[in-house]
């Protein structure tokens, strides 16, 4: 292996290479510590370069060998094969035959033609090729070539190798540790990245691109009060600038400060108005924030600048269907889907089709599709479903493998369908098999809830205490146990816990407002469950059950005809027959016609 570090080959062969004329003369250069000592180099020596004048690399070579150099003239053949060589040279520069060189090692010796070679096939892409190169010269260039190429090809450890020497030589240290960096974050080892990000950062503390490096380091452990002192730092010397800003704007978000993430954004936007993602990104902060409204003006104002914005489109999407503006919505998934023809765009517009009574035009829809997949098929069978055709409904899903989410939403669906058909203990059966799959969690509380409705309240009292041992945080389960201890009048302190459990988890649910207000009910406290009642009935104003609680809670208060209302509504809204709720109204209704108002039922 030849040790030429004290010349930077690497350098001095890369300013060639990139010069205009391709001048390769260092490649036919023999130094003189190969020759004898104290002998002068002569013709006979044919040394092998086409030209009779020192360059500033024999200037280099002099230095280092103490030995001077002096060349005789050339004889004419020599000149004859370099104005070959150099022809070629020049005509194909970009073009070395590297192929021919694949497997075989170089006759000539010369570090410089290694390094050319090697620049060369690094260049087209030929890492392993390169590295042979390389491999001949022991000079920290190569060592950093061979660290970026092993790098590169995922080989970290042999990457890591040839940086360790290059800071040992103390050769390219900013170039070593910011690749090293770099392989510390490519394997999630933060804390060492940032404490090199840190020290090239103390070499460089202008370096934008450093700190921007050095902040999302941060924001990986976490640190984003960190992440935004480096950014600020930066912003203070690169004023308004819109990689920083919006850096800044994920670290503000990280670190809880949305209004500083929201004052971020609209710097950038103001500044670089085309920027999609501040929009989208800001748009989201407004609706956090419960600026619907700024959120809705963000994403128009987004679709005025590019209307084909797919984002923009399903994010208003969302908002509408939230407000209750169907027509809407659906209004803006038929023009995306024009532009964007993809799935998810159209099984959204299919679901809120369905939502309207629209299964004509959602079934030519999914029609039009041609073949579709598993999903499409599924999608189908919901239309099916809502056009009451079951045996369709039930025919498309057994096309369906029962396999992963999809597979859970078809026994899902089967059984909601068997149900709606009268075939109740089907679906039950159905549930029963799949339930105990822990990839399938909804199942099992549907299971519980049907055995509840079919009067089994027992069993499926059984199967939900199961699902919460195994999920004692799942509010879904704590709002079901919870309830139907309630409404037992079972341990109602612990009821009473369980729901405010599951309500801090979903404080905008509807049911879970209405079971708050009946363990209150329950527990003799009817002014208390009035509040919760109101806001489940804005939420879920058309449910049977809810309607009937309030008329229980607003008769317990005397206030009897506001209670006869809401019986009555929820008589109507009912499908199934509650003789329970007929008898309410029955002696409600008897008691005012006989004007005995204080008659209880």
């Amino acid at each position: 292996m030849m040790n030429l570090q004290k010349v930077k080959l690497g350098e001095s062969v890369i300013s060639n290479i990139r010069g205009k004329s391709c001048e390769f003369s260092i490649l036919y250069w023999k130094d003189c510590s190969f020759l004898p000592a104290g002998r002068q180099v002569t013709r006979n020596d044919k040394l092998k370069r086409p030209f009779t004048k020192p360059t500033r690399y024999d200037t280099q070579l002099n230095q280092i060998t103490g030995k001077k150099c002096q060349m005789s003239r050339p004889d004419p053949c020599i000149k004859l094969a370099a104005c070959i060589i150099s022809t070629f040279i020049v005509l194909g520069c970009a073009h070395l035959p590297i192929d021919k060189l694949k497997g075989k090692t170089p006759e000539y010796k010369s570090p410089y033609l290694f390094m050319v070679y090697a620049r060369l096939a690094q260049n087209r892409g030929d890492f392993d090729e390169a590295l042979k190169f390389y491999s001949h010269i022991n000079d920290p260039y190569a060592w950093l070539n061979q660290a970026r190429i092993y790098y590169v090809k995922g080989d970290n450890d042999n990457a890591l190798k040839f940086i360790d020497k290059l800071l040992e030589e103390g050769s390219y240290l900013d170039e070593a540790l910011e690749l090293r960096a770099k392989i510390y974050a490519k394997s999630r080892q933060w804390m060492p990245a940032i404490r090199d990000a840190q020290r090239l950062m103390g070499n460089h503390p202008y370096n934008k691109d450093l700190g921007v490096f050095l902040a999302n380091l941060k924001m990986c452990v976490s640190d984003f009060k960190g992440a935004r002192d480096v950014l600020n730092k930066m912003l203070d010397i690169y004023k308004d600038d819109n990689l920083l800003l919006y850096t800044l704007s994920k670290a503000c978000i990280g670190d809880g400060d949305l209004i500083c993430a929201r004052h971020a954004l609209e710097k950038l936007i103001e500044d670089q108005p085309g920027f999609s993602p501040a929009y989208m990104d800001l748009g989201k902060i407004y609706q956090a924030l419960g600026d619907v409204a700024g959120a809705e003006n963000i994403y128009l104002e987004l679709l005025k600048i590019n209307p084909r914005s797919r984002q923009a489109t399903l994010a208003l999407t969302d908002i509408y269907i939230s407000q209750e503006r169907y027509s809407k919505a659906l209004d803006l998934l038929k023009r995306i889907i024009k532009i964007h023809p993809s799935e998810d765009v159209l099984h959204r517009l299919v679901l809120l089709e369905i939502h309207e009574g629209m299964y004509e035009e959602a079934l030519e829809l999914l029609h039009s599709k041609g073949s579709g997949t598993d999903k499409d098929t599924y999608y189908t069978a919901l239309v099916y479903a809502g056009l009451n055709r079951w045996d369709d409904a039930l025919d498309s899903l057994s096309s369906i493998p029962i396999q992963g989410d999809l597979g859970c939403d078809v026994i899902l669906l089967k059984a909601s369908i068997l149900k709606d058909m009268g075939r109740t203990s089907e679906a039950i059966e159905i549930l029963e098999h799949a339930w105990k799959d822990e990839s399938c969690k909804e199942i099992g509380y549907r299971l519980a809830i049907m055995l509840e409705d079919s009067g089994q309240r027992e069993e499926g009292l059984a199967i939900a205490t199961e699902i919460l041992e195994k999920r004692p945080h799942d509010p879904v389960i704590l709002n079901f146990v919870g309830y139907v201890w309630a409404d037992m009048g079972k341990d109602l302190p612990k009821a009473q816990h369980m729901i405010e459990k599951a309500l801090k988890s979903r404080p905008d649910d509807g049911f879970i407002l209405d079971s708050m207000g009946w363990v209150l009910f329950k527990r003799n406290m009817p002014q208390k469950s009035l509040r919760y009642m109101k806001l489940a009935l804005e939420k879920c104003g058309h449910d049977p059950i809810i309607n009937e609680h309030m008329g229980d809670i607003l008769y317990a208060l005397g206030q009897k005809p506001k209670a006869l209302d809401y019986y009555l509504r929820a008589f109507v809204l009912s499908e199934a027959v509650n003789s329970s709720l007929e008898e309410k109204i029955d002696c409600l209704l008897e008691a005012y016609r006989y004007g005995n108002s204080d008659n209880r039922f």
